[in-house]
């Protein structure tokens, strides 16, 4: 008798890793599929470990010996020692290999754990279902428990549990979806298969009246003898299907590609831009996002209380997509970019328009043609962070600022009166002569006669309209340039947050350091609504800065692990 073990494991391997591999004569993929990277069984030699031993050496040293023991047939996938199955990936640098236990010694140490956990104390209410546990230095684990029918088994079935080990918890948390939907339809196969099984058993020998007429003799004594030295049955005998691991392998197969495929690596060197965010895609500001200018004023450089809300770069209002750039759309009249749309504005309109939208004010842009209003959106949205936008590209109805900063908006569409004569609110017309007007040098762009540009813009301003103002840069030089820019204000964001907000430095204190960074006061107002821009994973990156390192901090990880992500099936 035994506790949990490891019936299968599933892992990625690069073909310049030193193996063998010794095709079988038979193949096990569906052929009917026609799928070229099909699984054949194999028998392997020349594994490459990793170069540091594991902590454990005797809990691998076990696994060896496992597949020959034959104290226990149902632990045992394989009849002989190192065979398994491998379904070569498309690109060929690829294989996905299966075999009893995984073949680097530190990853069956983790995968060990993670399958005594998954059968014992970390289970889901109810016992079925998914959970995740785990941490960085063993790695993080996605589990599915569930059950087999056996009619020989006590209670009459046998748990099982799917368990999926990663080295990164943001990648298993954005695959739970994925991996949810597929061990789901890889545990109704295998209970069903089962099922069927259990009820052929039962109605040849019945176990349960034979049980209950034998509980009288059951005691401490005689409790291990009961099943007589008979083994517990194998995952093949309980499903009654001699190709079981095969569908197993290729279940795991293709859960490994998808799930490699859905996820990309993005080197960042240094701290994190300002245009990388959470991993879940999301944009990261805070509530209230825009208001009067007595509201921006009240934020000062203390620490104040905010909601932090998730929002996306962009949307349109009733769930619509924004105008995609096929052949229809390039025909139409639009604004190609920021230098087309400061040509169109002129340098007092555009300073006028850019200064309100970077010290957030909300900007309305009005037209009758959803795509052109989309196209002046996206020409001003480059000049904020991506964390400084919530926008609506078009809509038959207005919205707050604390919805949006940038409103796309139809002409009919009422505003309240407190807008149209209010300088915190920036109002702008696309007009035509003609209602389908396709030639977009016909349209003009008015704005608010009442609204004045600055005496002094920010330095930020200056710089790009230096930028616009350059005939030989061209639109996607542009852009670059601009995003350029946003690091630089970021990062004077980023030290007047570290000191104000997070080590709670005086009020008094502001002034002397923005002389010291050479920051204008003209930039005072961007500067505190671009610190809005600043995500979760920016706060995280600074907070780690700030914390005096633990003793336990200093803790490397030596071992290089060379997969990571293996999934595995257990048993108890």
């Amino acid at each position: 008798m035994h506790g949990p073990s490891i019936v299968l494991c599933t892992q990625p391997i690069q073909r310049r890793d030193t193996i063998e591999l010794t095709i079988a004569s038979e193949d096990c993929g569906d052929e009917a599929t026609g799928n070229p990277s099909k699984s054949q069984r194999v028998s392997v030699s020349g594994l490459s470990d990793c170069s540091e031993e594991p902590a454990e050496v005797d809990t691998f040293e076990h696994h060896d010996t496992a597949l020959t023991s034959g104290t226990c047939s149902a632990c045992r996938s394989f009849m002989r020692p190192n065979s398994g199955l491998v379904t070569y990936g498309d690109d060929g640098d690829l294989w996905y290999l299966t075999l009893q236990y995984p073949h680097s010694p530190e990853v069956f140490t983790f995968l060990r754990q993670a399958c005594v956990r998954s059968l014992s104390s970390e289970v889901s209410p109810g016992r079925e279902g998914p959970i995740l546990f785990g941490d960085e230095n063993h790695g993080y684990v996605y589990s599915n428990t569930f059950y087999l029918k056996d009619n020989e088994a006590r209670g009459l079935q046998r748990w099982y549990s799917i368990v999926i080990l990663v080295m990164d918890k943001m990648s298993l948390m954005q695959s739970w979806p994925l991996l949810t939907r597929f061990s789901r339809l890889l545990v109704n196969l295998l209970q069903k298969q089962a099922e069927n099984v259990y009820h052929l058993d039962q109605a040849d020998k019945p176990q349960r009246a034979a049980r209950l007429g034998a509980s009288s003799a059951i005691n401490s004594a005689n409790f291990r003898l009961q099943r007589r030295g008979k083994a517990l049955r194998s995952l093949m005998e309980l499903t009654g299907s001699s190709q079981v691991l095969s569908t197993v392998h290729e279940h795991f197969t293709n859960l490994l590609q998808l799930g490699g495929n859905q996820m990309s690596e993005t080197m960042l060197e240094g701290s994190p831009s300002c245009h990388h965010f959470d991993s879940d895609g999301n944009h990261v500001v805070t509530e209230p996002y825009c208001g009067n200018e007595s509201q921006r004023n009240s934020l000062d450089w203390g620490d104040s209380r905010q909601t932090v809300k998730k929002v996306s770069s962009g949307s349109f209002d009733q769930s619509s997509e924004p105008p995609s750039h096929d052949e229809l759309f390039r025909i139409l009249p639009r604004y190609t970019g920021l230098v087309h749309l400061h040509q169109a504005l002129g340098k007092h309109s555009f300073r006028t328009l850019a200064h309100n939208l970077i010290s957030g004010n909300q900007i309305i842009i009005r037209g009758f043609h959803d795509f052109l209003v989309a196209s002046v959106i996206r020409a001003l949205e480059i000049l904020i962070p991506p964390g400084c936008r919530k926008i609506i590209y078009f809509s038959q109805t207005y919205h707050e600022p604390w919805n949006c900063n940038i409103l796309g908006l139809h002409p009919d569409a009422s505003l309240p009166d407190h807008i149209l004569n209010n300088t915190d609110y920036f109002v702008v017309d696309v007009l035509a002569a003609k209602m389908n007007e396709m030639n977009v040098d016909k349209y003009k762009v008015i704005t608010p006669s009442q609204l004045v540009p600055p005496v002094k813009p920010s330095s930020y301003l200056v710089l790009v309209e230096q930028i616009l103002e350059d005939p030989e840069i061209p639109e996607e030089v542009v852009q670059s340039l601009i995003f350029n820019q946003h690091e630089r204000q970021m990062s004077r964001v980023k030290v007047l947050y570290q000191l104000f907000r997070m080590e709670r430095r005086n009020t008094e204190d502001v002034v002397p350091v923005m002389d010291k960074l050479r920051i204008p006061r003209e930039d005072d107002g961007l500067l505190k609504f671009w610190m809005r821009a600043l995500s979760d994973e920016y706060k995280a990156h600074l907070n780690e800065l700030a914390r005096p390192p633990a003793a336990t901090d200093q803790k490397v990880f030596q071992s290089s692990i060379d997969l990571k992500k293996s999934g595995s099936l257990s048993q108890r």
